[in-house]
């Protein structure tokens, strides 16, 4: 096994276990390793920042989906003091998030320790849809509709939406279903201001195979049931 993907079976992000290990932190069999492909061999003892990993003592997998409320954010840790998500959830293993929610938007949040599939979800290569309801103040019309899948710049970057439709109208606003296969940051709420509709409530309903049906109250979770789980290693090209 690689070293990067070892370290993600403990729960390090890809990212993060590259960082750890292109820095000089990590020591196999007490030699400093700084290439994220070695391969292990099933002795081999991983030493990070004096905590020791081993083979033996590989953490199963988890698989969660929170519906994450508002007024939360999906870091371990906030130096503002808000409530993270990691508060809502009891594991025996360290989870983290698949992509991130921001703190004022709701619904379907993944947590695990498969790194690889983690990282898979999350790549854009993979075009795994995230559907959203917005609620956006005014009635967007067809040119604002079609501006969201035509593309919208973004700084350097263009955004777009895979498919746009109006799902209600209501007293305060219009209620969007807004399909993307990306996550920048905040990418939904820039996207409709840009064409005039501010957003005034976000809700995730989908991520992949994952429906905000598994877990209908805000802050309820569970853990993600086989069969779709292997749905979502297969949407990213895994095979157990």
């Amino acid at each position: 096994m690689k070293l990067q993907k070892f370290l993600q079976e403990f729960g390090f992000s890809r990212r993060k276990a590259g960082t750890v290990i292109k820095s000089g932190e990590v020591k196999v069999n007490g030699v400093t390793i700084m290439e994220p492909w070695y391969i292990l061999s099933e002795g081999d003892e991983v030493e990070v920042k004096g905590k020791v990993y081993s083979f033996s003592h590989l953490p199963p997998r988890r698989y969660v989906v929170l519906h994450k409320p508002r007024g939360y954010i999906t870091s371990r840790e906030d130096h503002r003091g808000r409530p993270t998500v990691f508060e809502l959830v009891e594991s025996d293993v360290p989870l983290f998030s698949v992509g991130r929610l921001d703190y004022d938007t709701e619904g379907v949040l993944i947590l695990t320790n498969d790194g690889e599939l983690a990282y898979r979800l999350m790549h854009p290569k993979y075009q795994v849809e995230r559907v959203y309801h917005a609620l956006v103040e005014g009635l967007p019309d067809t040119r604002a509709l079609k501006k969201l899948v035509k593309g919208i710049k973004l700084g350097d970057e263009l955004a777009r939406a895979k498919n746009v439709k109006v799902v209600k109208v209501v007293k305060s606003g219009t209620w969007l279903e807004i399909t993307m296969t990306e996550g920048k940051k905040r990418e939904v709420r820039r996207m409709l201001k840009a064409v005039g509709h501010p957003v005034k409530r976000l809700i995730r309903i989908v991520y992949g195979p994952v429906h905000i049906s598994l877990v209908p109250e805000p802050g309820s979770y569970v853990d993600i049931p086989p069969e779709t789980v292997n749905a979502m290693k297969k949407l990213v090209g895994i095979y157990d």
